[in-house]
């Protein structure tokens, strides 16, 4: 580097002219400066220039931004350059190497830096960079080899065999060792790389896994017996079965054998080469029988009984398996036997017997006889539990020897109707050894039915028309037979009206023999239900009477009811009837057809028109007048019903207090009639009765209350004040 000076001197011009230029050349920061002198003698110095030089280049460094696993990456990297630069100017700028993003195996990235100098540096790598991303392949294979069939017979265990072309393969799972049976296992295992990369879990091929021996049995039908022999042919039966791997080949046929044979010893295998065996077996079969031979120690007599013990001996032999046992002798003494046989048996080693027999006999021994009852037809019959029978009995015999055999029996006899006692059959029976025996069987036959009667309470209807009407009817029952006693069912009272039912009983007899009685009966204790009408009023038209209509009726449950008579004391009386003036009983009564009769009454009562009484008299004020005077008291009463009209001492006159009559209005009576006593008249002009009535001159200053009271109860009253 050089450095140049400038130098300008406008008066004495400077001494030795200007500093020349200076050249620099050490790395570092070297100050340059000069002085000039001009030749007056003054001085002046340059300004310091600092020059700095630097020809060292930059050193450079490349690192991965992250760091590995292993040595190995197996996502992107990315890289960073460094540079330091000794010569003193400093690191200006460093290049940025490219992201590794695929897998590679010892990649290096490159970079520069440049310093403040310009000096580059030189070309710097990174440490071999590895990248995998990729995960391992595996394979899980089973140890050993399998049978022709695929099937192991021992535990398996497994290889896993891990390949990774990059980073390799840094460890593998390990299945475990398959022990129990099965088919169709799959192990399964992962590898995984030194970049970390695990694979999917790999299963190997179906491995199929049997350590169990086939089943394999041999059945010997029928075994031999406890000495080791069969007396029969003899079937040999196999089984062989797996249940798993299955077997290898077909089970041994089964086979008969017919005759002593010795059968070799046997093996099966199952697809998985597991065997089972049969020893060897020895078969003796001996089918023959034994000989056996019964004797007795002497003949029988002529008739092919004895008459004493006897034993029988047997004789036995047997040419294969030899005789096993042989049956002893045998004694035979009185017996009730119908021949006794005397059996022996010879058995062999082999279990094949043979009988002999002899039958031997002796009778000491009565025969029996028994007697049983019958119908007509042969069926079989009982007496019934009072011991009686109803029909004709057969009485059969069943006679029995055991022994020697019957020799006689009773023919069947006959029983028809008995005495009370009964009939006693007897029969006997002899057998060929001259043997009797008898029996004897009491019958008793009732062959004729009993009588039923039955007796009502009361003994006959006590209503009309056969009709019963008492509160109940009972009914007795009763019975007779010739021979036996006998009892009738029972017949329940009626208590309830009906229009008829038919009663019955059965009598039976000891015998079961039965008579029916039956009684029909009509029950009516409800008498008719009357309809009358309630009391009865009526206004009288003449004479003191009125002609009053009038309805009734009646009903009944079953029967039709006579017509409703109806009595007014004994005189009877039909609608519409003359009623007197007063109150009438109507007695009214309906008898239905069983007799039953229902009364009831009413009333009818006939009453005059009596309204009060006409002018001259008031019956709502106070009615003055003479004492002593003949007052004429009008009424009416609807037309003339004569003079006995009033009632038995009336009109009467009582004497009342004046005060208690001051709210009333005074008024005079305006007509009297000069009369000599008190009377009564019918006015048939005016259609009016007129009472008149002689006061009394004693009444002078006194008040009275006159009343008329009718025969038919109505009254009507006046009140006076005489003067």
């Amino acid at each position: 580097m050089t450095v140049s000076f400038t130098c300008t001197e406008n008066g004495s011009g400077l001494v030795g002219g200007c500093t020349a230029p200076v050249v620099v050349s050490a790395e570092g920061t070297t100050p340059v400066s000069a002085s000039v002198t001009d030749r007056a003698g003054n001085t002046a110095t340059s300004n310091v220039v600092n020059v700095q030089i630097d020809k060292t280049a930059p050193v450079a460094s490349v690192q991965a931004t992250t760091a590995p696993v292993n040595g190995w990456y197996r996502t992107d990297v990315a890289f960073t350059v460094i540079g330091t630069d000794a010569g003193g100017s400093g690191v200006a700028s460093c290049t940025t190497p490219a992201t590794l993003t695929t897998d590679a195996t010892g990649y290096r990235a490159q970079g520069t830096c440049t310093d403040n100098a310009g000096n580059v540096s030189e070309v710097a790598q990174s440490v071999a960079v590895n990248r995998d991303t990729v995960a391992p392949t595996l394979t899980v294979t089973p140890n050993g080899m399998p049978s022709a069939f695929g099937w192991y017979r021992t535990d398996v265990t497994f290889t896993v065999a891990g390949n990774d072309e990059r980073s390799g393969v840094s460890s593998c799972t390990q299945p475990a060792t398959l022990s129990t049976e099965q088919a169709g296992y799959q192990a399964k295992a992962t590898c995984t790389d030194n970049a970390g990369n695990t694979s999917a879990e790999v299963s190997s091929v179906a491995v199929n896994l049997d350590k169990t021996a086939p089943t394999f049995t041999r059945v010997v039908t029928p075994g031999p017996n406890a000495d080791g022999w069969n007396n029969t042919d003899v079937t040999l039966d196999y089984t062989c079965a797996d249940t798993l791997s299955g077997l290898d080949g077909a089970c041994p046929a089964d086979s008969t054998l017919t005759a002593s044979a010795d059968v070799a010893a046997l093996t099966v295998a199952d697809q998985a080469g597991n065997t089972a065996s049969l020893a060897a077996l020895s078969v003796q079969i001996d089918k023959v029988k034994p000989s056996i031979t019964a004797v007795p120690d002497r003949a029988a007599n002529s008739a092919g009984w004895y008459a004493a013990p006897v034993t029988v001996s047997f004789t036995c032999t047997d040419d294969l398996s030899g005789v096993k046992t042989c049956a002893v002798p045998s004694t035979v003494g009185q017996t009730d036997a119908d021949g006794q046989t005397v059996t022996g048996t010879a058995a062999d080693k082999a279990g094949n017997t043979e009988s002999a027999s002899l039958t031997v006999k002796v009778d000491t021994t009565v025969p029996t006889i028994s007697a049983a009852t019958f119908d007509v037809n042969g069926n079989p019959i009982s007496a019934n539990a009072n011991g009686w029978f109803n029909q004709t009995v057969i009485v059969k015999f069943t006679c029995a020897d055991a022994l020697s055999g019957v020799s006689t029996c009773p023919a069947p006899v006959t029983v028809g109707e008995t005495a009370l006692g009964g009939q006693t059959v007897t029969g006997s029976a002899s057998d060929q050894a001259g043997n009797s025996a008898s029996t004897s069987l009491n019958v008793k036959v009732d062959l004729t039915a009993p009588t039923a009667t039955i007796t009502p309470t009361p003994a006959t209807p006590n209503g009309l028309n056969g009709w019963y009407t008492t509160q109940s009817v009972t009914f007795a029952t009763s019975g007779t037979d010739n021979l036996t006693a006998v009892t009738c069912t029972p017949i329940p009272a009626i208590t309830a009206s009906t229009p008829g039912t038919t009663v019955q009983t059965t009598c039976t007899d000891l015998a079961g023999n039965t008579a029916t009685a039956s009684l029909p009966v009509k029950f009516d204790r409800d008498a008719p239900t009357l309809t009358l009408p309630g009391a009865i009023t009526a206004t009288a038209t003449g004479n003191s009477q009125a002609s009053v209509p009038f309805t009734v009726s009646a009903s009944d449950n079953f029967t039709t009811p006579q017509p409703v008579t109806c009595r007014v004391g004994t005189t009877p009386v039909t609608s519409p009837a003359v009623f007197p003036v007063g109150t009438t009983t109507v007695t009214c009564a309906a008898t239905d057809n069983a007799g039953n009769t229902s009364t009831g009454f009413f009333t009818v009562s006939v009453k005059y028109d009596f309204r009060g009484f006409f002018q001259p008299v008031d019956m709502n004020g106070l009615n003055t007048a003479k004492a002593g005077s003949a007052i004429p008291v009008k009424f009416s009463l609807g037309g003339n019903q004569g003079l006995n009209v009033m009632a038995a001492g009336y009109p009467k006159v009582y004497k009342i207090s004046c005060s208690t009559l001051a709210n009333l209005m005074p008024d005079e009576i305006e007509t009297t009639v000069t009369a000599g006593g008190s009377s009564l008249t019918y006015d048939a002009t005016a259609g009016q009765y007129v009472y008149v009535w002689k006061t009394s001159t004693s009444w002078a200053g006194t008040c009275q209350r006159l009343v008329v009271q009718l025969v038919d109860g109505t009254q009507k009253e006046a009140v006076f004040k005489f003067r």
